[in-house]
């Protein structure tokens, strides 16, 4: 809550007041989910959903009780229409001790891990293909060495960390809400 009684609440018209500021402020919520991934610390299942006919609704739950302190999750659906009427809603508390932070409405960024793979089941990569997937975190904390050789290449695969956006939340909703 705010100091006034209410509960946090952030839309995109926060983050676009300073956009370069929410930004930044983004990337290290990313960076400190990938680095908590890196060391076994964010717990982040696959996304789950509901079939609702013309499109789904969609959860990804995800929490860091070492770094960000944060649980939550994000919340969405895949209908086709795109309006301001189908936004995107992630909820968070604090990991530490429970306490509801807020919802972000809107639009955040997220990163990914191979094992969120597996609940697309041959959407994305065949099963010989996914044992070669490296977790984003692993690069950034150089884990693994990323290319060896100028001529192999790097393909980035977005399948989501669904732990990134509650960290990421949480650290736009206390500098700009």
């Amino acid at each position: 809550m705010d100091p006034g009684g209410r509960w946090r609440l952030l839309q995109d018209a926060d983050l676009e007041r300073d956009l370069h500021l929410s930004l930044a402020l983004a990337l290290e919520g990313v960076r400190e989910a990938l680095r908590a991934h890196a060391d076994g610390k964010l717990q982040a299942p696959a996304r789950f959903s509901l079939d609702a006919g013309a499109g789904r609704l969609v959860f990804a739950v995800g929490a860091d009780p070492s770094r960000s302190r944060t649980m939550g999750f994000r919340a969405y659906e895949t209908f086709p229409e795109r309006t301001p009427e189908h936004a995107q809603v992630v909820a968070m508390w604090d990991a530490g001790d429970g306490r509801f932070l807020g919802l972000v409405l809107g639009d955040l960024l997220a990163s990914d891990a191979p094992h969120q793979l597996e609940a697309y089941d041959g959407y994305f990569l065949l099963p010989e293909e996914r044992r070669r997937a490296v977790p984003l975190s692993h690069l950034l904390a150089g884990r693994h060495p990323g290319r060896r050789r100028p001529e192999e290449r790097t393909v980035f695969l977005s399948a989501g960390l669904a732990g990134t956006e509650p960290a990421v939340a949480r650290r736009l909703l206390e500098a700009l809400a």
